[in-house]
């Protein structure tokens, strides 16, 4: 999922590359203090793309219309 939110644009490149590291130390790291890395990078992975998920899109259409004051 991040890796195709990135790839939409909807979010920043490093989410998914937290992810895959996250997922890479889970999976490489799985016992002992250095263990946490792996979920803690999932987490933080994660929660950046809830945010940005929830932040409105972006359009890019061009400048918004410059509304002029009435006299």
């Amino acid at each position: 999922m991040p890796i195709g939110a990135a790839v939409d644009r909807l979010t920043r490149w490093w989410v998914p590359v937290l992810a895959v590291a996250g997922m890479a130390m889970f999976l490489i790291v799985p016992l002992g203090p250095a263990g946490v890395t792996g979920p803690l990078l999932l987490l933080i992975a994660f929660g950046l793309l809830g945010r940005d998920l929830r932040r409105p899109r972006e359009t890019v259409d061009g400048p918004a219309p410059v509304v002029a004051a009435a006299a």
